[in-house]
């Protein structure tokens, strides 16, 4: 259950007024003061399907660019009302979806690299070199565990839909230095390992040199799987840790490529990479779309669309382009 909380000033009150009687929900309502101006204050409880569809009827009844009005919403620990049970029985439970606002506050904060970040990314590559090095998938697999590129794929992918160009452009900038650190710290460790012990191009090294359709259709699945949890209370953790082993490790091969000077090895490891980047953002682009993630006010829901239509364009002719190259290589099988 959630709380949500409607403070707006006398002027507004009619259109949430309405938006309160048209739903049929309980509620509260009291007079509050808000900078010396008389404002009115709203709360109700409610099942967590409904309330993007409060939210939206109600930002477009209130003006929100005045700082009087607000609204946020809060957790329940629990409630005890037999008519809120029904009414979250004959709401849907499997209908749940997170509110536009809890699903890009979420994603933002990973728009800007950050220490935390970088610190872990390159402590997953260091895992996966070496489990690369030992050709043992499972501790491959703890270094998936690790890797937080997850949210910034979900901020670019979420920010198309929004139709923010320059937050896409600094979520795209993210992933990328997170993956150059990848690389970085791949190619340093990779080197290291070399001089001392000599590194065997194994198989779990050459599986991620060369790029198969199956891998391209995994990337577009994955990019699925990352918007359907971002928009329901699927654990985000466990489609990370898939969309980490489509990144980390050819990210990985790509610095040993790099440390043995195996052009081959480095090339293919970095196309695949760069495949499944812009497989998971296809994939995480259609399926925000198709969950309803948009601008709440009109004139940008439009704009936004055409926003997604070049972006998906331009992305899949370039995926085209890679995937006729790479053949033409004879990298892709």
């Amino acid at each position: 259950m959630k709380c949500i909380t409607i403070r707006v000033v006398e002027d507004n009150v009619k259109g949430v007024d309405e938006v309160m009687e048209a739903l049929a929900l309980p509620y509260s309502k009291s007079t509050v003061t808000c900078g010396g101006q008389k404002c009115f204050q709203y709360s109700i409880v409610m099942p967590e399907e409904v309330v993007g569809k409060i939210i939206e009827q109600v930002s477009q009844k209130i003006d929100l660019r005045r700082k009087e009005n607000i609204i946020y919403v809060s957790d329940l620990v629990a409630t005890v009302s037999p008519y809120m049970e029904r009414l979250k029985q004959s709401a849907g439970s499997g209908n749940a979806s997170n509110p536009l606002e809890a699903i890009v506050e979420r994603v933002d904060r990973f728009l800007k690299p950050s220490r935390e970040m970088s610190i872990m990314v390159a402590l997953a590559s260091a895992v996966a070199l070496i489990g690369l090095y030992l050709n043992n998938p499972v501790i491959i697999i703890g270094g998936m565990l690790l890797s937080p590129l997850l949210g910034p794929i979900n901020a670019v992918n979420v920010n198309t839909c929004l139709g923010k160009s320059m937050r896409v452009l600094r979520g795209e900038f993210t992933v990328l230095l997170m993956l150059g650190l990848a690389i970085l710290t791949s190619t340093l460790g990779a080197f290291f390992l070399n001089q001392t012990f000599g590194i065997p191009l194994n198989e779990e090294i050459m599986r991620r040199t060369r790029m198969t359709i199956p891998d391209i259709a995994l990337a577009l699945l994955l990019g699925v799987g990352a918007g359907l949890a971002l928009t329901t209370n699927i654990p985000e953790l466990l489609v990370g840790v898939a969309i980490a082993a489509a990144l980390i490790p050819p990210a990985s091969v790509t610095g040993i490529g790099i440390a043995l000077g195996r052009a081959d090895t480095m090339v293919g490891a970095f196309s695949l990479t760069l495949m499944n980047i812009l497989g998971l953002n296809i994939g995480g682009i259609i399926t925000l779309t198709a969950r309803g993630v948009r601008p709440r006010k009109y004139y940008e829901q439009k704009k936004a669309r055409k926003y997604i239509i070049i972006t998906l364009l331009t992305v899949t002719i370039i995926l085209v382009l890679l995937a006729a190259v790479i053949s033409w290589a004879g990298l892709v099988y």
